[in-house]
């Protein structure tokens, strides 16, 4: 009887130190965001995620204009603090973004960044619905987004279609869902163009190259955002472009 007592009660120390063990080895929750830098005006932007205290220049991470990066951040503790600077000043004066942004565990998220640099603004998208393809599925998604600041509503079509093909009326700041599109090796890339909506003036357009490459083929089975920025009627620096954002 002692035995049985005894080896029932090394069973249970050895239960419970394994799953002791474990719960200190398992990784924290994350949260999956990628962040746009869409501020026309902008060069680069300069990251802080720490939630309190100055910016760690050595390492902070930095966002060209008309680029983007992939973070993955604790989520256990809620809401995160996120702060911009522009290249030249990164200190507290020099704040472009102040943000506090509540990421639940295992979620994934879209940041654009946009407006101007006189007048920064945000849009935060949940990617909880972004489209998975199966094998033998030859297609991508594709999303328009249009952060251009002071421009009238868009349309977005294929070059040589009808205007408005594949978008009607997208006001600044309004995001589509995602539209498959199909991916070969016996295909022309696709060249999307943003129009006016009312005048139909091509605005800017985005051409989608090495769509036929073989394999491994950097377009299919992948979700992608187009995103418009730029000012109206601006030249340079300024103008009205349209670029990438790739998404997993």
């Amino acid at each position: 009887m002692t035995t049985i007592i005894n080896r029932s009660f090394i069973i249970f120390i050895f239960t419970l130190l394994f799953f002791s063990c474990k719960k200190e080895t398992d990784p924290p929750g994350v949260a999956s965001l990628t962040i746009v830098n869409a501020v026309t005006g902008s060069t680069t932007l300069v990251s802080n995620f720490r939630s309190e205290g100055h910016l760690d220049y050595s390492k902070a991470a930095r966002i060209p204009y008309k680029r983007y990066m992939k973070s993955v951040l604790e989520a256990n503790a809620g809401q995160h603090r996120l702060r911009f600077f522009p290249f030249s000043d990164t200190t507290d004066k020099g704040t472009l973004f102040d943000l506090r942004l509540d990421l639940p565990l295992s979620s994934m998220h879209t940041l654009f960044l946009a407006g101007t640099m006189d007048a920064p603004e945000s849009l935060m998208i949940s990617d909880a619905e972004i489209p998975f393809y199966p094998a033998g599925d030859s297609t991508m998604g594709i999303r328009f987004i249009n952060l251009s600041k002071g421009s009238a509503p868009v349309n977005v079509n294929i070059s040589g279609l009808a205007d408005g093909s594949e978008v009607t009326g997208l006001s600044y700041k309004s995001i589509t869902s995602f539209k498959r599109y199909p991916v070969s090796q016996t295909m022309q890339d696709y060249v999307f163009e943003f129009r006016d909506a009312a005048t139909g003036t091509v605005l800017a357009s985005y051409t989608t190259l090495g769509l036929n490459q073989t394999a491994p083929n950097s377009w299919v089975f992948r979700n992608f955002t187009v995103a418009l920025t730029g000012k109206p009627g601006e030249t340079g620096a300024l103008a009205p472009v349209a670029f990438l954002v790739e998404h997993r």
